[in-house]
């Protein structure tokens, strides 16, 4: 699709992974030969952890997957419907999106952002603003306060059980 004097909008094919040459042509038949070329990645997304956090955000989240270190300009979007834990219908929640970075090479890290609804909501890994694979569900559970602990001192070499007081 024509944007402007210097710059036109397409779709990639499907294909398979690596680098393509990318050449334009207004009639068809004669195409330009800058050698100018685009990468297509294979990604692949499989879990995420912690699946919860609280409203208040703050949550260091870690989207594990394959091939994730190849892909650039790396956003989670937190939001969207999710239908969690045998809660149907899911609610439809405003998308917040945060900046991801790659952890080693099977892995992206994000914090939850502050202001997401009590409840389930969809996580997804998106990359140069295209979606690349959900990353998952994320339960943001409301604000806990803890008031006091019992019994409230215990030996150092551990093993005391300790009830936690509070709301939440």
């Amino acid at each position: 699709a024509y944007v402007s004097e210097s710059a036109i909008v397409c779709n990639s094919t499907r294909s398979s992974r690596g680098y393509v040459a990318v050449e334009v042509s207004t009639n068809g038949h004669e195409y330009t030969s800058d050698g100018v070329q685009f990468e297509l990645v294979s990604l692949g997304v499989s879990g995420i952890a912690p699946w919860s956090g609280p409203e208040l955000g703050g949550t260091v989240v870690t989207i594990a997957g394959s091939g994730l270190s190849s892909a650039g300009d790396l956003l989670c979007r937190f939001g969207g419907s999710s239908s969690m834990m045998g809660v149907g219908g899911g609610v439809a929640v405003a998308v917040s999106a945060v900046s991801a970075s790659a952890h080693g090479t099977d892995g992206v890290r994000c914090v939850s952002p502050s202001a997401l609804p009590v409840g389930g909501t969809r996580v997804e890994l998106s990359s140069y603003g295209v979606a690349l694979q959900s990353g998952g569900s994320f339960y943001v559970h409301g604000r806990m306060m803890v008031s006091g602990v019992v019994p409230p001192a215990g030996p150092v070499r551990g093993g005391t059980r300790v009830a936690v007081l509070g709301s939440g």
